[in-house]
């Protein structure tokens, strides 16, 4: 056999050595990865959807390194990618695993605010794993359907999901994911006004959160108790729980997570009159949410921003 017919089979196999071991490394519950790791991993995921040889390993690697893709943001450069595993996803791949990759998909575009086509594949997703009687796929549909109401502003549908959600944690006997079902039932009671109600399943989903020892639902738990404290204008009580919240996010490196509360601690410091740390958090926090291409959540930092101007600007005129 010539080299030139060698060449491609060699650097194939090559290619799908690399994927084993970085699916092994990112799958695995071990101490958090190197920092060049997810550089590697991606680039192995690179060469996978260009060879096209094994949509089963690619399909499982993009799963894997989905969840870290989202903590450091880079949603603009992650989603072509996934893109093109869901289009690897061809009637002869695993129905479960195709119907998680549009689930990792419907999450980014949610994200990114594009709700409309996230409720829609999430709809579509939701009926066939519940025709199959797959719990776990039947909870991630749903979940996006919940966050993508409560992006909506439609807090009954919201509600509706989201205590769909805790029933199928519930029936997986997964502590951390129903934490974060009472969670997003809180934040559409928010919504609706409320708020007793709210603060008493977050508290709850601390409590879950915590027998899990799960950071990411004790941070969420904390930032929406932080809203629900500013909300009815409890400015001190905020101020602890957003603190509580960062000091979470930061511990795992989530960068779009902590620039989301600090967002939320400058809109509070503004109204307590701290109006240079304020201004502090705030720009930080465009910048990072403008770096990682999350448009709805810096809109909102920049509403903050301008209000917080507004308010310096008639203080001065009054002085």
């Amino acid at each position: 056999m010539s080299i030139e017919t060698d060449a491609p089979a060699c650097f194939c196999a090559g290619v799908e050595r690399a994927a084993q071991r970085w699916l092994a490394c990112w799958q695995s519950n071990s101490d958090p990865q190197p920092p060049r790791a997810l550089e590697h991993a991606l680039r192995s995921l690179g060469w996978c959807l260009e060879t096209g040889q094994n949509p089963d390993l690619t399909i499982d690697l993009a799963l894997a390194l989905h969840t870290p893709m989202l903590r450091i943001g880079q949603w603009h450069t992650w989603e072509p990618c996934l893109r093109k595993v869901v289009e690897m996803c061809t009637p002869q791949v695993n129905q479960a695993r195709r119907l998680s990759a549009q689930n990792s998909l419907g999450v980014l575009w949610f994200r990114m605010g594009r709700l409309e086509e996230a409720i829609r594949l999430a709809q579509q997703n939701r009926e066939i794993a519940a025709g199959m009687g797959d719990v776990t796929l039947q909870y991630a549909a749903a979940s996006i359907l919940t966050e993508a109401y409560l992006n909506n502003d439609s807090y009954e549908l919201a509600l509706r999901h989201a205590e769909e959600t805790i029933i199928l944690a519930a029936a997986m006997a997964n502590a951390a994911l129903e934490a974060d079902g009472w969670i997003n039932a809180a934040r559409a009671l928010l919504g609706l006004e409320a708020y007793a109600e709210a603060d008493q399943r977050l508290w709850q989903a601390h409590a879950l959160a915590l027998a899990a020892d799960n950071a990411v639902y004790q941070a969420k738990a904390r930032l929406f108790m932080g809203h629900s404290a500013a909300r009815r204008a409890q400015w001190q009580a905020a101020v602890t729980h957003f603190e509580a919240a960062h000091t979470l996010v930061t511990s795992y490196g989530d960068e779009v997570g902590r620039a989301t509360v600090q967002s939320n601690l400058g809109w509070v410091f503004t109204e307590l009159g701290r109006w240079d740390d304020a201004a502090r958090l705030l720009e930080d926090a465009v910048r990072v949410l403008r770096q990682h291409g999350n448009g709805p959540a810096e809109r909102v930092a920049l509403r903050r921003l301008s209000e917080l101007e507004a308010r310096r600007q008639a203080a001065s005129r009054v002085m």
